[in-house]
């Protein structure tokens, strides 16, 4: 089941299940923050509330992300308050991003391994222990907090400050 954020030119939010080419709207709710909360407070799975409240609204998928709509996404996860929000990750997924990050301080390190490059190594050396054996923590960064994400086709803001910059397209979980 997978479900976006929606805003319409109106600024009406909603909230839509995906249902392939279409999304359909679901009543009541203009936030899946908004949606999860209730689901905890009425101790039921998200499935069942959103079945529950689901419309016979239909929005042609496509259109929307195409920009050709007057609707459009937003992120897919937001907070009332952004500042509260950690954007974080976690895993062995930037083996290339730490492979950068040595070629970038070999000059000032003397060709001495990274933190970088020795965090993702132990994790792969020992990051899945035989059953019964301690592992390595995967490595965790952070981000920032909510003010940082961007929803499909907005800008990306880089400041004066940074050296380097780019989108980091990521699967956002609750």
């Amino acid at each position: 089941m997978r479900i976006v954020q929606l805003i319409h030119k109106n600024h009406q939010r909603h909230i839509a299940l995906v249902e392939e080419p279409n999304l359909r709207l679901i009543n009541s709710f203009e936030s899946v923050y908004l949606l999860a909360d209730q689901a905890i407070k009425k101790q039921i799975d998200l499935k069942s509330l959103i079945q529950s409240h689901l419309s016979d609204t239909l929005v042609e998928y496509d259109s929307v992300y195409n920009q050709k709509s007057d609707w459009r996404l937003l992120c897919p996860i937001d907070h009332p308050d952004p500042r509260i929000v950690m954007v974080t990750g976690t895993g062995l997924t930037h083996k290339a991003s730490a492979e950068n990050r040595q070629k970038m301080h070999e000059a000032q390190t003397n060709n001495e391994i990274t933190d970088s490059i020795r965090m993702y190594k132990w994790g792969e050396e020992d990051g899945k222990p035989e059953k019964g054996k301690i592992g390595v923590q995967p490595e965790w960064f952070y981000k920032g907090n909510g003010c940082i994400l961007k929803a499909h086709n907005e800008s990306l803001i880089i400041p004066n400050f940074a050296d380097d910059g780019g989108e980091e397209p990521e699967i956002a979980g609750i």
